[in-house]
């Protein structure tokens, strides 16, 4: 039976909102007219990133990277990867990377010339053996998140993997050619490109959103976070950066994060999608970057800067072209000021069909001026196994909007109006790995309080245009008496997909169950279908701290046209 076993330290609070975000950079070659077949090269590996709110630590170790020419190829697969063992694993805090800098993780890695579909981090999980560069600082466990409450009160716990020992696989296009040797410069933190006798070098970003990536899940009194990122890449050499700041003076004692959002329209022109977002520090300033750019000309940005605290700021139209992030295009010379807003509550009601385990919950809001489409506003995972928002009381600003457009760095000339879904009024929407970004049709008006949040019932996000709902059959095996509750989770390249409750059948000794529309097809993933990984947390309710184990297939389940596959996990 391919299964691994894991039992974690238990956590303790529910996570409330607040914006992490990882950037990981891969120095490599131009893709220059002089690539050969058999051609190496050497490539870089270096992370920046960001987190705020009342998440004051989040470590990731990193010990591995791996890259595979194929865009399907499981991590498991004896073939098809190219790997690197770093000499020393290293341990980064996203809490206290510098937004823009780029901290190195791994040097020189010898590759072959081609083009890769996917990039693989090998990390360290919280449950393995402390690794020395976690230990050197201080941590009990190789990933750990750390919580600040409203009270400040502060809580340190593990930080899981979705399926443990599943590292992290990011989808990527990234062509590598030519035989350049791209050089680390010798600082541990670089903001640009190192150039060598060959010629320039490139960095590929690839951008984990952290602000919808810890998913919660409560077992017993304590509660568990499971780090679930959204990833895309981007070449820096294509890449610019938006700067500014904000002044907050003027709001109330204890406001929520201010989050500054890069947004643009989806393909299909329905709505706002986030490119990139960050947590506003105490400083006040914020820089964006990078954010996609052409080679040359212009492409624009609307900011949405946003607080559960605060009217809403948008300003429209910020253009940048590709630039050093010492070189950022910067909204406003004087800070941007916000204006204070009482904050409205809200949470997901109980539904028929519960959101799939992986889904986010968007809020969005619409300028009231002709052509305009919704803006994303804020966004929260949802509890794995509640199927409610963390902490079952959400934050949004009630106030108006305030809307300007970019003047060349001179200050902008904001109208303030209530947005087109009305003061405190909210579009409700929903997303997920291979699925379509579902929107209510009709508005909700956020203006519940934080212990009667409104309940608000988001719509269910369909597969991707071209997949199928398919369906994975698990079966479990469990000693009777031994666990009592637990759930499963159906993973794919480290996201959530989908979870399933399964205490029914873990009391009973097991059993199968049929896990249903879970996307599949070769249209989502074209070699066979998807891959997925399954892992089940299971637990006994008289003593959920000490009992509390994690177990996970060690082979990846596809789901390709046919719709339908099987696994099997046998508990300790």
């Amino acid at each position: 039976m391919h299964t691994r076993a894991t039992r974690p330290n238990p956590g303790r609070r529910a996570l409330a909102r607040g914006a992490r975000t990882l950037l990981v950079a891969i120095g490599a070659p131009l893709a220059l007219a002089l690539a050969a077949s058999g051609c190496s090269l050497k490539a870089d590996v270096a992370a920046t990133g960001t987190t705020a709110g009342n998440v004051t630590h989040l470590y990731v170790t990193v010990q591995e990277v791996w890259l595979a020419t194929g865009a399907d190829t499981p991590v498991e697969a004896t073939a098809g990867w190219v790997k690197s063992v770093l000499a020393t694993p290293v341990t980064i805090d996203l809490a206290t990377l510098t937004p823009g800098a780029l901290t190195a993780l791994a040097t020189a890695i010898a590759l072959p010339a081609g083009t890769y579909r996917q990039l693989h981090l090998v990390t360290a999980d919280s449950a393995d053996s402390l690794v020395a560069s976690a230990s050197a600082l201080g941590l009990t466990a190789n990933s750990e998140i750390s919580i600040t409450a409203t009270d400040g009160t502060s809580t340190t716990t593990p930080l899981e993997s979705p399926v443990p020992g599943a590292g992290l696989t990011i989808a990527t296009d990234l062509v590598l050619a030519g035989s350049l040797d791209v050089g680390q410069t010798s600082s541990a933190t670089t903001t640009s490109t190192s150039t060598t006798s060959s010629g320039k070098t490139a960095t590929l970003a690839v951008t984990l959103d952290g602000a919808r990536a810890v998913l919660p899940y409560g077992y017993g009194t304590s509660t568990g976070y499971v780090l679930s990122p959204i990833a895309s890449v981007i070449d820096e050499k294509n890449a610019g950066a938006i700067s500014g700041s904000i002044d907050p003076s003027a709001l109330a004692a204890g406001y929520g994060p201010v989050v500054v959002s890069a947004e643009v329209p989806d393909a299909a022109g329905s709505h706002h999608v986030v490119v990139q977002r960050r947590v506003v520090g105490s400083s006040g300033a914020f820089t964006l970057y990078p954010l996609p750019a052409p080679s040359s000309g212009t492409t624009s940005y609307d900011l949405v800067i946003s607080s559960s605290g605060a009217q809403t700021v948008i300003i429209r139209s910020v253009p940048i072209s590709s630039g050093a992030v010492t070189s950022p295009v910067v909204v406003q010379a004087t800070p941007i000021l916000l204006t204070p807003a009482s904050p409205g509550y809200a949470n997901v009601s109980a539904q028929a069909v519960a959101l799939p385990g992986g889904a986010r919950v968007d809020f969005y809001q619409t300028i009231a001026a002709g052509g305009e489409i919704p803006y994303l506003i804020d966004s929260s995972a949802l509890d794995l196994l509640t199927r409610r928002l963390p902490g079952d009381s959400f934050a949004l600003g009630s106030g108006p909007v305030n809307v300007g457009d970019y003047a060349s760095g001179s200050s902008i000339s904001f109208s303030t109006a209530a947005p087109v879904e009305g003061q405190g009024g909210y579009v409700i929407g929903t997303e997920g790995a291979f699925r379509r970004d579902a929107l209510a049709l009709a508005p909700s008006l956020i203006n519940g309080l934080a212990g009667a949040p409104t309940p608000v019932l988001p719509p269910f996000p369909a597969v991707a245009a071209g997949g199928a709902a398919g369906t994975l059959a698990l079966t479990l095996t469990s000693p009777v008496g031994e666990f009592d509750s637990g759930f499963v989770v159906v993973a794919a390249g480290n996201r959530v997909v989908e979870s399933v409750n399964v205490g029914t059948l873990l009391a009973t000794g097991g059993g199968t169950i049929n896990i249903v529309n879970v996307p599949a097809g070769r249209a989502l993933a074209p070699t066979a279908g998807v891959p997925y990984r399954l892992s089940v947390r299971a637990w006994n309710s008289t003593s959920p701290s000490a009992s509390l184990v994690r177990v996970a297939t060690t082979m990846s389940t596809v789901l390709g046209d046919a719709a339908r596959a099987s696994a099997a996990i046998d508990l300790p």
